[in-house]
């Protein structure tokens, strides 16, 4: 992010020193994109309920969070899979992340927030936590040994408290293998 100190000092005053408000936010705005460093990665920390998995979520990858809607089942549905609901006006598959990645069942979706998936991945897909935590900066981690890390995992990092978190690969996810097929046949 620019140092906004910097900027707004920089812009120079008017000969009668005068200047509208509205042609000072301009001003601070246009030099704020032009002077921004590029957008440090950030992350969505997750910390499963229902296991001792720590999860990281790119921010990039992600549309928005929402709280979740009522579900419309599908019969015959993996225990995954659970079902479609509309995220103001966008229809998207319904997962429960803790099933798909740790054969655990959430315990109350009733409360549990959706992560939607970003347009990028050409799919809408509502991953489903049953909390979230803080984002943060990819900078507060250390990349660990990736050798041999499950298709699913990105990248394993350690957080200043030694604390071991997965990132996970929500494009890898959305074209497994796993998700093209919904149904128990």
């Amino acid at each position: 992010m620019a140092d906004i100190d910097k900027i707004v000092n920089d812009i120079p005053v008017k000969k009668n020193n005068k200047q509208s408000l509205v042609d000072f936010q301009v001003e601070v705005s246009q030099r704020i994109k032009r002077d921004s460093v590029k957008d440090v990665e950030t992350f969505i920390t997750i910390e499963s309920i229902n296991s001792n998995i720590n999860w990281l979520v790119n921010l990039s990858d992600i549309k928005e969070t929402a709280v979740l809607p009522e579900i419309s089942k599908i019969g015959r549905a993996k225990k995954w899979f659970l079902g479609i609901a509309n995220f103001r006006g966008q229809v998207s598959s319904v997962i429960d992340m803790e099933y798909l990645l740790n054969k655990k069942s959430m315990s109350n979706i009733a409360g549990s927030y959706a992560l939607i998936s970003n347009s990028h991945l050409n799919a809408s897909y509502a991953m489903l936590w049953t909390s979230l935590g803080d984002m943060v900066s990819k900078d507060e981690f250390t990349l660990k040994n990736n050798a041999d890390k499950p298709k699913w995992i990105k990248n394993i990092w350690i957080d200043k408290n030694n604390k071991t978190w997965n990132e996970l690969n929500i494009e890898e996810i959305i074209n497994s293998d796993e998700l093209s097929n919904i149904y128990n046949v």
